[in-house]
């Protein structure tokens, strides 16, 4: 009799008692764990999208020297999208003025990732055209130009189109005040501006499969002067996705942290509420125990 009210109670206990809160909370704790992890990895994902936007391809190739050919050929024959940059400085002359300016000469494609807003005459552009040359807004007034005026840049002339808005690379250097032009990467040779002994970079950007892009890696040995950079290696992209990887694993900790904790409260209420009921349990069990064994019962 005794053990079957026990049952009973345990029964009415597991669907009308106050077992059901902590089962919610635990059921909802798990819920916003995954939750969040998910949304922790979503958010990842875009920050690694954004990461090679700033790099304006998935893959980059910084030299202080450029590729031979052969090198060059042996990337597009692994499928992955390439685009060539110089980067130098030089000097600008105007009708009216001069000015040392720096130049990234890009190809068409450019950027492989990423935005490149280009505002001309008429209409926003994304990419540049041999014979164009696109000035940082400063340079309109020290040159004292306008668009669809002519610009010497080394031996070549190229016609002023229009005015860069933004770019999707992160090249802030503290220690070079030049303004910014874009011209196209086939008048480089025209132009005979970068010759022996000339302050030149180029960069070499790959877009692909991350199996593409490993077997890019595989297909080149860095030489001295030379760096591959991703979204993890860029110096300022790379700082600022750790930064943001740090936080989000913050987050996950300091919400498995709460829910310990709530489920920890919710738990110890739960047994306070059922103190007197458990040790009125186990005296009923207790006395049925002593009477199977045929000792006599005290009341």
């Amino acid at each position: 009799m005794r053990r079957t009210l026990i049952w009973r109670w345990a029964w009415r206990e597991l669907f009308h008692g106050q077992l059901w809160p902590v089962v919610a909370a635990l059921a909802l704790i798990i819920a916003c764990v995954f939750a969040l992890s998910a949304l922790a990895g979503r958010i990842e994902s875009v920050l690694t999208q954004q990461g090679r936007s700033m790099l304006a391809a998935d893959l980059v190739l910084r030299s202080n020297q450029p590729l031979a050919a052969t090198e060059l050929a042996k990337f597009d024959a692994l499928g992955v999208e390439t685009s060539d940059q110089t980067r130098f400085g030089t000097m600008a002359f105007s009708d009216e003025n001069m000015q040392l300016i720096s130049v990234k000469a890009v190809e068409s494609n450019y950027p492989l990732r990423g935005t490149l807003e280009l505002q001309g005459q008429d209409a926003m552009r994304d990419n540049v055209q041999p014979g164009e040359l696109w000035l940082e807004e400063r340079l309109f007034t020290l040159l004292d130009v306008s668009v669809g005026d002519k610009v010497d840049v080394g031996d070549l002339t190229l016609t002023v189109t229009g005015k860069i808005i933004s770019e999707p690379e992160l090249s802030f250097n503290p220690f070079s005040q030049m303004p910014a032009a874009m011209m196209h990467h086939s008048d480089v040779d025209a132009a005979g501006v970068v010759r022996p002994g000339s302050r030149v970079n180029y960069r070499y950007f790959f877009s692909g499969s991350n199996s593409e892009l490993a077997d890019v890696k595989a297909a080149y040995t860095v030489q001295e002067g030379q760096r591959w950079i991703d979204e993890n290696t860029g110096d300022r992209t790379g700082d600022m996705l750790d930064r943001s990887r740090g936080y989000l694993s913050l987050t996950v900790v300091l919400v498995i942290i709460m829910a310990a904790a709530t489920l920890l409260l919710t738990c110890q209420h739960y047994v306070d509420s059922r103190t007197q009921t458990l040790a009125m349990v186990k005296s009923l069990v207790r006395s049925e125990a002593g009477c199977a064994d045929g000792s006599v019962n005290s009341w």
